[in-house]
């Protein structure tokens, strides 16, 4: 026998129709996985539009010298969810 040369539920019969079923299911919203897809990638663009904003405030040259300085120091980065409610106080 041979392996299969798709991966995922689109590859199985009826998959595709049952894997936009269970993304209108577990978002509860009447949303294409396509769609579900393009607001990540939208949220992840804007995050990042952010960070660049905030490493640019802060004297950084840019997003890759801002994260390396995240990185090599690590009193920038909590630990614990009580170290995350400790900075926000």
């Amino acid at each position: 026998s041979q392996a299969p040369t798709e991966v995922g539920m689109q590859a199985l019969p009826g998959g595709l129709e049952v894997y936009h079923e269970l993304v209108r299911y577990h978002l509860n919203a009447d949303l294409t996985p396509d769609e579900v897809h393009r607001m990540g990638l939208d949220r992840v663009a804007a995050l990042e539009a952010e960070m660049a904003e905030i490493a640019a405030g802060l004297g950084f040259r840019d997003k890759a010298a801002f994260r390396r300085h995240l990185v090599e120091h690590s009193y920038c980065i909590a630990r614990t969810a009580d170290e995350v409610a400790a900075r926000l106080t």
